[in-house]
């Protein structure tokens, strides 16, 4: 019986794995959560509709950004909520600062959508609008 022998190097093995965690991991800087679930949307439940279609026209072309849309972020009664996370690596040492979440309710008009849109272009400054649909997590 022959046997098969590998000349197998361990260290050539672990430089390439580190090699291949070096690379750069592209990760958008920002995302937008569009609430999609069981009531965000949802004409049927006496909701607004939620107009992705402008989401994606006022962002189109913004870089480094993500929309998803998730089955449901809650809080349902505040229906239609987006959620937006701002990673800013310029933001200190604690990585609490340099991921944060902003979250907003009652996303139910164009001029909602568009403060949204503008505040996600620019995080530092935010629409006395929008800030009234601020809301604020513990």
């Amino acid at each position: 019986m022959a046997t098969e022998t590998r000349n197998y190097n361990h260290n050539n093995s672990i430089e390439s794995a580190i090699e291949r965690i070096r690379l750069p991991i592209s990760q958008p800087k920002k995302t937008v959560f569009v609430c999609n679930g069981c009531c965000c949307g949802h004409e049927e439940k006496g909701n607004p509709k939620v107009n992705n279609l402008l989401f994606m026209q006022l962002l189109n072309g913004e870089k480094n950004l993500t929309i998803e849309q998730p089955y449901c972020l809650g809080p349902c009664r505040e229906a239609n909520v987006i959620k937006v996370n701002v990673k800013d690596k310029n933001a200190g040492n604690n990585p609490r600062d340099r991921d944060k979440n902003y979250w907003f309710r009652r996303i139910n008009t164009e001029q909602d959508v568009k403060d949204v849109a503008e505040f996600v272009k620019n995080p530092r400054n935010i629409s006395s609008n929008l800030r009234d649909k601020q809301m604020w997590f513990r």
